[in-house]
């Protein structure tokens, strides 16, 4: 019993973010130390945190602690959006109402 406690316990760990607390992410984005709040969210980001992979969308998005890119903006936004993350929704609609990262239409004639 003990052994299967153990195996249990070590896969645990194994599986929570190799680095750092969301809510340490939260704090260093509030103090406007993004480049720190991207190291806290990634792992969660890459692990299908929805919350995370929109926070990261956000920061794409608005040049926040990395290049703006439009583009990563919408692929972790799209992410957070396949698990029914609202505020994602919201995100993702408002690049497109933008035309941010998306083809321009052609004019009409």
């Amino acid at each position: 019993m003990k052994r299967q406690l153990h195996t249990f316990a070590t896969l645990l760990l194994l599986t929570a973010p190799a680095w750092g607390d969301f809510d340490d992410g939260q704090a260093a984005y509030e103090r406007g130390d993004y480049e720190a709040a991207f190291v806290e969210w990634l792992p969660y980001a890459e692990q299908g945190d929805a919350h995370a992979q929109h926070n990261l969308g956000v920061m794409y998005e608005r040049a926040f602690g990395v290049p703006q890119d439009y583009l990563e903006a919408m692929k972790w936004y799209r992410l957070a959006v396949d698990q029914g993350f609202s505020d994602a929704r919201a995100s993702l609609n408002a690049m497109y109402f933008s035309g941010k990262g998306v083809p321009e239409n052609s004019p009409r004639r």
